[in-house]
Formats: C-alpha cells, sequence, structure tokens
C-alpha cells in the first residue's frame, strides 16, 4: 500500500500486489495493481489484473482491466478482459 501523501517519480517493479493512492511519474510493472480514488499516474502500466478508481495517464497492459465509476484514463488499453 503507497499512501496519499506519497509523491513518487521513477520506475515501480515487483512481482506482488500494489495498492497506490499518491502520484507517480513513472512506470508501474506488478502483479495485481489497485489505483485509488485520489490517485494520480502518468506512465504505464504493466500487470495481470489492473483495477482504476483514480486518474491515469499512459498505456495499460494487463489480461483484466477493470475501470471503476470514478476512473479518468487517457491513453491505450491492452486487455484480454475489460469491465467498465
Amino acid at each position: 500500500i503507497i499512501g496519499g501523501d506519497v509523491q513518487l517519480k521513477g520506475n515501480l517493479v515487483t512481482t506482488g500486489e500494489v495498492q497506490f493512492d499518491g502520484r507517480m511519474e513513472g512506470d508501474l510493472h506488478c502483479g495485481s495493481l489497485t489505483i485509488g480514488e485520489s490517485a494520480e499516474v502518468t506512465g504505464s502500466v504493466v500487470a495481470e489484473t489492473v483495477i482504476i478508481h483514480g486518474k491515469l495517464k499512459g498505456t495499460i497492459r494487463a489480461r483484466r482491466v477493470r475501470l471503476e465509476r470514478t476512473a479518468k484514463v487517457q491513453g491505450d488499453v491492452w486487455h484480454e478482459i475489460i469491465s467498465i
């Protein structure tokens, strides 16, 4: 869990699960990603599963993508399964 008061510049790589609630400029590569409602991410996302509640400006590459009611996404979405 990365809290709402965190501002990150750079890339984050992990095989685990990430819940991101802060602001980020960079790429996220992880097993599972949840972008919180207050989060703002600029960069590409690569994960098995992506759930977006907040803002993302960049490319998503994931097997499963779920865009929630509050999601704002600018960019390409590559997926097998999508839920909006």
